[in-house]
């Protein structure tokens, strides 16, 4: 296993425009043909207003992308870019396996509180790898010195495995997580992060307009993983709509 990635619970790959390029032209051709006038991804702050403003006269409407980008071959084809699943294969998953549909997360600053999970571990099913990651790829510039904010991880904190949580998932009232160095990654187009399931996370909010964020979610099991074998393989889970399921802010 790559020795950064068992000691931090992460790493930053860069260089792969060409993979997220096709999502990325994918998802301007949508908001286009439901929005007009919807100016390209690369313009971020004016797409940034624009959205905020779309989505404060119409929520429902703007989330009706979700369930077309999520459903298009773009997005299973980055999932499954030979180029990433070698990445995936240099931090030690010997066999990846989608553990939930690919997705993608569109962040305003005029979302719902709700929108803005704490801090909290990926446990998309019970049964997950051992080695179980996360694929989190930024369709524009993002960073702790941007309005649009970015992904917070608490470095290190994979080593203790599940955290006791209160109320849900999104409620982890262990004081060790408190411990752990807080990072915001500043990642450029092109660039993506892979973490282990087990890293205590969340997502920087965005305060102010016209920041927003557009950001692709691809999670993976290792078929060859013993722990995932133990726990039932082969029906160790049940794949995972992002869009319908109730456990996600829309």
């Amino acid at each position: 296993m790559d020795q950064e990635f068992d000691k931090k619970g992460y790493k930053v790959f860069s260089g792969f425009q060409n993979v997220f390029m096709p999502v990325k032209q994918k998802l301007e051709f949508l908001f286009k043909e439901l929005y007009p006038s919807f100016p390209p991804i690369d313009q971020t702050e004016a797409v940034g207003s624009f959205l905020t403003q779309k989505y404060a006269e119409d929520r429902e409407e703007v989330l009706k992308i979700y369930d077309l980008l999520d459903r298009t071959f773009e997005m299973f084809m980055a999932c499954s870019h030979p180029q990433i699943l070698e990445a995936l294969k240099k931090i030690g998953v010997a066999s990846p396996i989608a553990s939930s549909y690919p997705t993608w997360r569109l962040d305003l600053s005029n979302n719902p509180p709700s929108r803005w999970f704490p801090w909290h571990q990926d446990s998309y099913h019970e049964c997950f790898a051992g080695n179980s990651i996360v694929v989190w790829a930024p369709l524009h510039a993002v960073g702790p010195h941007t309005k649009n904010s970015s992904l917070l991880i608490k470095e290190g904190s994979h080593k203790n495995g599940v955290y006791e949580c209160g109320k849900n998932k999104f409620d982890i009232i262990d004081t060790r997580i408190h411990d752990f160095k807080e990072v915001s990654l500043d990642l450029q187009f092109g660039d993506f992060v892979v973490f282990n399931s087990y890293i205590v996370h969340r997502s920087g909010i965005i305060k102010e307009a016209p920041g927003m964020r557009l950001s692709l979610q691809f999670r993976y099991d290792d078929i060859r993983d013993k722990e995932y074998k133990k726990k039932g393989w082969p029906k160790n889970f049940k794949i995972v709509d992002a869009v319908d399921d109730a456990r996600f802010g829309a």
